[in-house]
């Protein structure tokens, strides 16, 4: 069985993540792979908020803005996974799929993943 997790306004933790929720849920019955695109799309949201420089030949690239989108890749394709094999689990014969909001809200991550890694490490001359 798959635990599925509730944002709660009567929270016992100090996220708002609870399994049984002592109030009634906000956001209704979240699945764990949506929190997991909601953090891969964070991570793409800090990186122009973050920059540490390194230099490259007579360029610079932002190398801390290339790991956190990484990351984001990372955590972007344990959550296709897990949507994967929830529609999976809930098609007779197992040949069930993510769902369709899911593909399209992973797909433009993985767009928003390409386009700042490709700003992140495209060399900038320094001024």
């Amino acid at each position: 069985m798959t635990t599925r997790w509730c944002i709660s306004a009567g929270s016992t933790t100090s996220w708002g993540d609870v399994r049984r929720p002592d109030g009634p849920c906000i956001l209704g019955s979240v699945p764990p792979y949506a929190l997991q695109l909601l953090i891969a799309l964070l991570l793409v949201g800090l990186t122009p908020a973050l920059s540490y420089p390194l230099a490259v030949g007579s360029g610079r690239v932002d190398a801390l803005d290339a790991a956190l989108l990484g990351l984001a890749l990372v955590n972007l394709r344990v959550a296709w996974s897990a949507a994967n094999a929830a529609g999976a689990a809930r098609v007779p014969g197992g040949r069930g799929g993510a769902p369709a909001w899911f593909v399209l809200g992973g797909l433009v991550t993985a767009g928003l993943i390409t386009w700042a890694m490709i700003r992140a490490l495209t060399p900038t001359l320094p001024s």
